[in-house]
Formats: structure tokens, sequence, C-alpha cells
């Protein structure tokens, strides 16, 4: 149990880190267009994203690979125990 919450734990802060890096260089990099400068100068609704669903899935097939891959060595431990 203590090796799964490490997993969590460790798994989430990467995927935090990555989410951030590509933020920064994604923002860096932007450029906008002229057209939508001057047509967002007479709008006034901003949107400032939507929530993480991905960051939810990502971390459930992570754990997923880790519980089965966990199975798989334990019956690979136990059939070479036998023999």
């Amino acid at each position: 149990m203590k090796k799964l919450l490490v997993f969590i734990m460790s798994f989430s802060f990467i995927f935090l880190l990555l989410q951030l890096a590509s933020g920064f260089v994604l923002t860096m990099m932007y450029v906008p267009s002229i057209t939508n400068s001057i047509q967002g100068a007479t709008e006034s609704s901003i949107q400032f994203g939507t929530a993480s669903v991905p960051f939810l899935f990502a971390l459930l097939a992570a754990l997923g690979a880790y519980v089965a891959t966990n199975k798989l060595a334990q019956k690979r431990n136990r059939t070479e125990m036998i023999h």
C-alpha cells in the first residue's frame, strides 16, 4: 500500500510539473492574430479554461497499470517458486 501511495504522489507531481512546463512554453510562444485582437477589443468576456478531467483519467490509467503489473509480477513469482 505504501508503494501505491508513493507512486500516485510521484505520478501526480511529475504530471503537474509537465503541465506547468508545457503551459509556460505554449504561453511564451503564443502570438495573437490581429483580427482577434481588434474584434476582442469590443468584447469584454474572457474565459480562463475548464476543469481538468484528463488528469483524473491519466491518474486512473496509471493506477490500473500499476495494479496490473503488480498482479502479473506476483503470479510470475509464484510460478517461479513452484518450478
